[in-house]
């Protein structure tokens, strides 16, 4: 039995906050109520969700072009082909850098991207936030072996590089809170 508290991160349902990180539409992560469901859609590893989530609604305004890159889907760790490999020199280049190799102008796949991102309905753009701390990062649990390899079904992700206005839309709580 591990007898180490986990630090939760507390957000108010209804307040604003400015983050950066990943971010998706709404409408690809079908239901935000099942955190197993959820933490495979959006690549997390199994029981990242387990102390629940809150689910961040961007507001305020779309990111400009040069306030995120290019995160490809969720099967691709921390926006990187091959993000899940435990030895860094395994791991791929980051998305855009990706793109660019391949001679692809990725300053105007932005600016055409951010002409379909909406604030509202069901293609809103939304941010998933683990109420684990992020001292169980991403990082730790690949070096641990602990990595997900997530749904064969993955979903597109984007990645603020400047803090954005979201509203705390919602809290799930998870099985282990």
């Amino acid at each position: 039995m591990n007898d180490i508290e986990p630090v939760l991160e507390r957000l108010a349902v209804g307040s604003l906050i400015r983050r950066k990180g990943f971010f998706t539409r709404r409408l690809m992560l079908g239901s935000l109520s099942n955190g197993v469901e959820l933490e495979r859609r959006v690549g997390y590893q199994p029981g990242r969700l387990r102390y629940g989530w809150y689910v961040l609604t961007m507001k305020e305004r779309v990111p400009t072009p040069n306030e995120f890159v290019f995160g490809g889907y969720t099967h691709f760790s921390g926006g990187r082909i091959q993000g899940h490999e435990k030895d860094p020199a395994k791991r791929g280049p980051h998305m855009d850098d990706s793109l660019r190799a391949m001679r692809i102008d990725v300053e105007y796949l932005k600016r055409q991207q951010v002409q379909s991102f909406v604030l509202d309905g069901p293609e809103r753009l939304i941010k998933i936030v683990p109420a684990l701390s992020d001292l169980d990062s991403e990082e730790a649990a690949i070096q641990a072996g602990k990595y997900w390899h997530p749904d064969p079904s993955p979903v597109p992700q984007w990645q603020l590089t400047a803090p954005m206005l979201f509203l705390v839309e919602s809290h799930h709580r998870g099985t282990g809170a």
